[in-house]
């Protein structure tokens, strides 16, 4: 499955918190910091193409738009949280050109202290805005204390993210390689390079992903013809929006309005 860009936020102060029963999650990204406390359990953890294995009291973090996934490999129980950006603008701002030289806090290292705040998220109430606010200073301040800032220039992981996030806001308009490259200012050959090394797929087959997903929300769960679907996703023929769908689901468009069901349907885009 391709990377996807997660677009939970529909005001900037909707929050995430949930416990998370044996988690499985695919590989992807959005604005808000996320943060994951393992309360009992294995899970393997995937950040930027670092893998760390999280066990009973650890402590994982992502920054924004890094890309990230999450699969239990024992029985487990993990508290995530989803802040807005809105959330950690000013520490975004104190760590401009600066990243954390890792991603998770081990239970080696004192973290009673997180499984408190943490837990006290769970159970608060989610219109407690200042509580809420209040515990993830105090969560980001644990993260400064025991994780090293280290300067960081471009790298791959970057322009990988830059890619994804301009497809994200263009694929359901008419979008090239060629586009993309002139918008960005990247040759074609290096943006193929990188995207090819990371997400193991080439551009046309991940916008025909994208746009293909989202078809399928518009179809199942909206109810919208599959004509004006295919027409408001970006393809220009309903043939090759058959073959793209039928590529990705293994199934057509009616075939899944039928079962009323699609397999990504949990995902908010």
């Amino acid at each position: 499955m391709y990377p996807f860009f997660e677009n939970r936020y529909y005001d900037d102060s909707e929050v995430l918190i949930e416990l998370g029963i044996n988690k499985q999650f695919p590989l992807h990204f959005h604005e808000g910091l996320e943060l994951m406390y393992c309360k009992s359990g294995e899970v393997e953890i995937i950040i930027n193409e670092n893998k760390y294995l999280c066990r009973e009291g650890d402590f994982c973090f992502t920054d924004k738009y890094d890309l990230h996934s999450y699969d239990s490999l024992t029985p487990s129980e993990v508290i995530f949280v989803v802040l807005p950006y809105d959330f950690i603008r000013i520490f975004d701002e104190k760590v401009h050109n600066y990243s954390f030289e890792r991603n998770m806090i081990t239970k080696n290292e004192n973290t009673k202290k997180i499984e408190r705040l943490m837990s006290e998220l769970l159970s608060a109430d989610p219109s407690d805005i200042f509580l809420i606010k209040g515990n993830f200073y105090l969560l980001y301040s644990e993260i400064f204390n025991k994780v090293n800032l280290v300067q960081s220039g471009k790298t791959s992981d970057d322009t990988l993210r830059e890619i994804l996030i301009f497809i994200q806001s263009h694929y359901t308009e008419p979008l090239t390689l060629d586009q993309i490259s002139k918008e960005l200012g990247y040759s074609k050959y290096y943006i193929s390079r990188i995207f090819n090394s990371y997400i193991h797929a080439n551009i046309n087959d991940y916008i025909n992903c994208m746009r293909v997903r989202l078809a399928a929300k518009l179809i199942v769960h909206d109810n919208m013809s599959i004509s004006d679907a295919y027409y408001t996703v970006g393809f220009t023929t309903q043939r090759n929006f058959n073959q793209a769908f039928k590529k990705y689901y293994n199934a057509t468009p009616s075939k899944l309005r039928e079962q009323k069901f699609y397999p990504d349907q949990n995902i908010a885009y």
